[in-house]
């Protein structure tokens, strides 16, 4: 790869995890569209849910998030994008499997029942993403339950941003190890460059994992999955601790 094309290829990777990881739904209001799946769910539940029993906490679901002695020296902790207001600057929508919009928001997420963390590895990346999703237990595995059989199921979205960049990304069905777990390998174009990239969610006892990674120039799925491995591990361990 040329100089000139890993600048362009490196531009490519923090723009796509940007729009990916900015979310479709990742507003402070965000876990709130999701309870409108649940016909029983009310206004308050997604505001009382961190105050419930066997509910984590915002400062709980922080400590189980990937931190950087996790990551290695070569990737670098990147800032949520956000206004003054805490809305997310850019915020795309998902088109062919709208299920999965608010699970793209990975990484961003910054309410009291939704914690994430994004990071990238120089400037051409990769970029690792990862979210906690919390709610009371009822709601959370049937919220999880609906997101796996999305994720499972779908062959093709778009991302499309406000920025007026589409993304078709082709899904392929693929393990990282869990029986929960669920995961699929994203291939697509964007700007004459591959784009290789990996969603992947698992239940984790009081929370639901959504993990994405995304790279160029390269299709190994290897280091993505050792990194939702370790992330996944890190989640169930401190969550499990939680009394």
């Amino acid at each position: 790869m040329t100089a000139g094309r890993g600048r362009r290829a490196g531009a490519v990777a923090l723009g796509l995890a940007a729009v990916i990881a900015s979310g479709a739904s990742c507003t402070a209001s965000a876990p709130e569209a999701r309870d409108a799946r649940d016909a029983t769910a009310v206004p308050s539940a997604t505001a009382a849910a961190a105050t419930q029993p066997g509910v984590p906490s915002t400062a709980q679901l922080k400590t189980a998030l990937l931190a950087p002695a996790d990551m290695g020296s070569s990737f670098t902790q990147l800032p949520n994008e956000t206004s003054s207001g805490g809305t997310h600057t850019n915020t795309p929508t998902v088109t062919g499997c709208p299920q999965l919009e608010f699970v793209l928001s990975v990484g961003s997420s910054t309410s009291p029942t939704d914690q994430g963390v994004t990071y990238q590895a120089g400037e051409v990346g990769p970029t690792v993403a990862e979210s906690l999703i919390t709610a009371p237990p009822r709601q959370l595995a049937a919220t999880y339950a609906d997101d796996r059989a999305a994720l499972i199921s779908c062959k093709q979205l778009t991302i499309h941003s406000q920025g007026g960049v589409n993304l078709t990304l082709k899904l392929t069905p693929i393990s990282f190890g869990g029986p929960q777990s669920a995961a699929a390998q994203m291939d697509g174009t964007l700007q004459g460059v591959r784009v290789n990239a990996y969603l992947a969610i698992d239940d984790v006892g009081r929370a639901e994992l959504a993990y994405f990674f995304v790279q160029v120039g390269s299709t190994s799925s290897q280091v993505a999955a050792h990194y939702f491995q370790v992330a996944d591990a890190k989640a169930a361990r401190q969550l499990d601790t939680l009394s």
